[in-house]
């Protein structure tokens, strides 16, 4: 993987505790009216979870500001399945759960360095706090807070961040 063509490239992460809280602020964060685009919905991380009402929150959430959800279980998915669906879409949107298990999943199926190589094209990127700070090669570079617009629990884990 070639990042130094990217290294100049401004990278979008939107990370949030709870996505469906703030739903709201990804089109303005985004830069664009999400309608029609397409995003990559990785559910992975809520397989060994019991708790996963926030899975169909967060995607009920994306439908409503009008993505094309396409739902990718990395897990199970074939390498070439993968590659396409993260390569085809506008943002990649990785749910929560157990993220240990998710790395695991993501870095036996190389899944982590899909999503890194779209990241470092500049395209948007969705996940969990902790997540991000697991990818390997990206740290938080500076935090844009949009915290004061947001409420309650969600507003003080809701963050936006570029690297």
């Amino acid at each position: 993987m070639d990042n130094t063509k990217n290294e100049n490239k401004d990278k979008k992460l939107f990370l949030a505790s709870y996505f469906s809280g703030v739903a709201g602020l990804f089109p303005d964060f985004a830069g664009n009216d999400c309608t029609g685009k397409k995003v990559v919905f990785i559910p992975t991380a809520s397989i060994p979870e019991k708790i996963t009402f926030y899975v169909g929150a967060d995607k009920k959430a994306l439908v409503k500001l009008g993505l094309i959800v396409d739902e990718l279980e990395v897990s199970s998915a074939s390498p070439d399945e993968t590659a396409d669906n993260i390569a085809g879409a506008d943002y990649v949107f990785v749910s929560g759960g157990n993220t240990f298990f998710l790395l695991q999943e993501l870095k036996r199926t190389e899944a982590d360095k899909l999503i890194i190589e779209h990241i470092n094209r500049g395209k948007l990127y969705r996940s969990r706090r902790r997540l991000h700070d697991c990818l390997e090669g990206h740290r938080v570079c500076e935090i844009y807070g949009q915290a004061d617009r947001c409420s309650g629990f969600a507003g003080r884990l809701h963050r936006t961040v570029h690297c």
